[in-house]
């Protein structure tokens, strides 16, 4: 990112930039499309080139190219799109002096001397005026630099010029519901908004806008898969294409609505990065794709990062930009979804549903009653950075409860009267100020504040499941390491939680094992620059042991039970929670030990060997009980 780049950036609003999902681009980043997109396949070409006839075409041919950024901001692609295809038209240049020709003998001396590349070739889409006026500027000042460039290369004195940039090359306007200019390469850095917030801040209108012009994505993929969806429809054969997303775009609902179509529509990926670190201020992880619409030639080449970054040249790219086997084609299972058994925990919605442990526990010594309606709740900070089962913190939930049993409990119920229906009530309103502007929309906010005492999201399937067992399984929805743990019943579950319902050892170890971790990893959507379970991707896909015998049953719980003694053991040595114990899980060789014993154990169970590639192993499985091939087995323990 340039200095000037990134004092614009830091003139907008807080409220512009998240609106726009504002992010500048560094000439790292842009090296990373431009090189693969532009730079390499023009050089192997100019580099095949072996008679002079050939280096004039390659140099009207490049003169014509046309370049695209449908999200231009300030112009960074544009502008390093100029310089390079200034240095490959240099390079044409001197490859015809190396077979010892003179370009000047074959065409007019101005043909030699003048750069033939221009701004003209350039275009670009922007939804914001200021943006725009100074992509305008800065690709002026790119010519003018560009021709001194070319004098130094080629040691000539050509006079300085007064470069203009055509104005309708630049439009202004929202590039999905514009035309776009022909082009050649699209590249550029699409805004970053997640799913979650494209509502929020582009407001319903554009949203339903969003969803009638393109009912083809998904409605839960993010605001960049737009694009890429966009960009692919409108290139022509042979046409080349980089972007830039959050590294969401190789999961989910973001990879059916924008990888997934361009590889089943003719697109070929040919370099990716999977998922690289944003240089700038924004806390996020990014996907770089170039594709071509037609076959890539040459070897493709995928950046990954799992977990050190490496450099493979696999013979398919997948939508997943994985080098391990694509296990994006796993189907949801039946027999996983017969009984439910994955939840989200509960979503408290304001923060005066919750008291210090503290506090929570000095009102129950006085109020013992109390204990129907307030509980400890654990978050996934609790589980993983604190003792297990201490929850920091407590949860009043009047769940089930008609307001009038609700005020029953006098203090508990003035608190939220106080604090929470005031709240949600302007949230209703709000909400309802927005459905009349768009003439339709959800009533999330309306349905909460008729039952302003009772939480957002009470999962009561979940309560009634978890009454039914003392124990439960959770795990952080979003972590950098799966770690499971098992959690007592009493415990409410904050949706930072996901919940497991089951009480026992083996379940805990087909979870833990390395076997369900592999394929949460290869199969779940990230937040930041952590890991999310995602219950519909992973857990419903999930091939459980088809058939273990008791013998190999037990096995596993065994193991299960073996690691968490051996982990315990650890943490309360050591004193370390659990996410500090696994951030050091190199120094501690009984807790390898003890995983590597569990994954003998489930390998076992499976009838899988030790070394055989697990991913494919799983996808086969899944397939073959999708199919009804092989009979599927629920999930959870082995009876005998």
């Amino acid at each position: 990112m340039s200095a000037t780049d990134s004092a614009f950036e830091r003139g907008l609003s807080p409220e512009d930039r998240h609106r726009f999902g504002v992010h500048f681009t560094s000439p790292a980043q842009t090296a990373l499309i431009l090189g693969p997109s532009l730079l390499d396949p023009w050089r192997r070409r100019i580099t095949a080139a072996r008679r002079i006839d050939e280096l004039l075409a390659l140099r009207d041919e490049l003169a014509s190219l046309k370049i695209l950024d449908p999200a231009c901001g300030a112009g960074s692609f544009l502008v390093d799109a100029r310089g390079a295809l200034l240095d490959l038209e240099a390079e044409i240049v001197r490859r015809a002096r190396r077979l010892g020709k003179n370009l000047c003998d074959f065409r007019p001396d101005d043909f030699c001397l003048t750069p033939q590349t221009s701004l003209g070739q350039l275009f670009g889409i922007e939804i914001r005026p200021d943006a725009l006026r100074r992509a305008r500027e800065k690709l002026v000042e790119a010519q003018r630099r560009a021709l001194d460039r070319w004098n130094a290369i080629f040691g000539l004195s050509l006079p300085p010029c007064s470069p203009s940039f055509p104005e309708s090359n630049l439009i202004l306007g929202d590039a999905l519901f514009l035309d776009w200019p022909p082009f050649d390469l699209a590249v550029g850095n699409p805004p970053f908004l997640s799913k979650n917030k494209i509502t929020a801040e582009l407001g319903l209108e554009k949203f339903h806008r969003l969803r009638e012009r393109y009912s083809e994505i998904p409605g839960r993929a993010d605001y960049c898969v737009y694009w890429f969806y966009r960009t692919h429809r409108l290139m022509k054969p042979g046409a080349r294409a980089g972007l830039i997303g959050t590294d969401t775009i190789r999961q989910n609902y973001s990879r059916q609505g924008g990888l997934e179509y361009i590889t089943k529509n003719g697109g070929t990926i040919g370099f990716a990065a999977a998922s690289e670190p944003w240089p700038g201020s924004a806390k996020v992880r990014v996907s770089v794709v170039n594709w071509i619409k037609g076959s890539w030639p040459g070897r493709k080449t995928l950046l990954v990062s799992d977990p050190e970054r490496r450099i493979t040249h696999p013979a398919v790219i997948p939508p997943s930009l994985s080098s391990q086997t694509d296990v994006t084609g796993a189907l949801t299972l039946a027999v996983n979804r017969q009984k439910k058994y994955c939840f989200l925990g509960q979503t408290h919605g304001h923060e005066a549903f919750l008291l210090e442990a503290g506090e929570a526990r000095r009102l129950l010594s006085r109020h013992p009653r109390w204990k129907k309606v307030l509980f400890p709740y654990l978050t996934g900070d609790d589980l993983l950075g604190r003792a297990a089962d201490s929850p920091s913190r407590y949860v009043i939930d009047f769940s089930g409860l008609a307001q009038e049993e609700a005020k029953r409990y006098g203090a508990l119920y003035r608190r939220l009267a106080e604090k929470v229906c005031p709240y949600r009530q302007a949230k209703a309103l709000a909400e309802q100020a927005r459905n009349a502007q768009a003439n339709r929309g959800g009533r999330h906010h309306a349905h909460a504040f008729a039952r302003w005492w009772r939480l957002f999201w009470e999962r009561e399937e979940l309560l009634e499941t978890l009454r039914t067992i003392p124990r439960y399984i959770a795990c952080s929805r979003v972590s950098k390491e799966p770690i499971f743990e098992f959690v007592d019943s009493a415990i409410h579950p904050n949706d930072s939680l996901q919940v497991f319902a089951f009480d026992d050892d083996y379940s805990f170890g087909i979870l833990q094992s390395a076997a369900h971790c592999r394929w949460f990893l290869a199969r779940c959507s990230t937040l930041g620059t952590g890991w999310r379970y995602t219950a519909n991707t992973v857990f419903d896909t999930f091939p459980w042991p088809p058939g273990p015998t008791s013998a190999q049953a037990a096995a596993a719980a065994q193991a299960a039970a073996n690691l968490r003694a051996a982990r315990q053991a650890l943490v309360d040595r050591h004193a370390l929670s659990l996410r500090e114990l696994y951030a050091r899980k190199k120094d501690f060789t009984e807790l390898a030990d003890a995983h590597e014993a569990l994954d003998d154990a489930v390998w076992a169970a499976y009838g899988a060997r030790r070394g055989e590639d697990i991913l494919a192993f799983l996808l086969e499985l899944n397939r073959a009980i999708a199919s009804g091939k092989k009979r599927g087995r629920a999930p959870g323990p082995v009876r005998r």
